[in-house]
């Protein structure tokens, strides 16, 4: 039934790309875990600028955090 729904974290916000990669964490069994987990990863460091120390997201520029990035393990 999972198989036919169409997973494209490209095409996501960088929220839900972010619990992806929490998902893919955690969960085993996954099918292609590894290829998934460095996608995902690549898709949250193409979304992220770094400058000098600072770590931000271009889509909220003026943000003075970004506190969506924050997680409970």
């Amino acid at each position: 039934m999972l198989g036919s729904v169409t997973i494209a974290p490209d095409q996501w916000p960088t929220s839900a790309v972010l619990d992806y990669y929490a998902i893919l964490s955690r969960v085993d069994g996954i099918a292609n875990l590894d290829e998934k987990r460095t996608q995902a990863e690549q898709i949250i460091r193409a979304r992220l600028t770094y400058q000098n120390t600072r770590l931000g997201s271009p889509s909220r520029p003026n943000a003075t955090t970004i506190w969506w990035l924050m997680t409970r393990s």
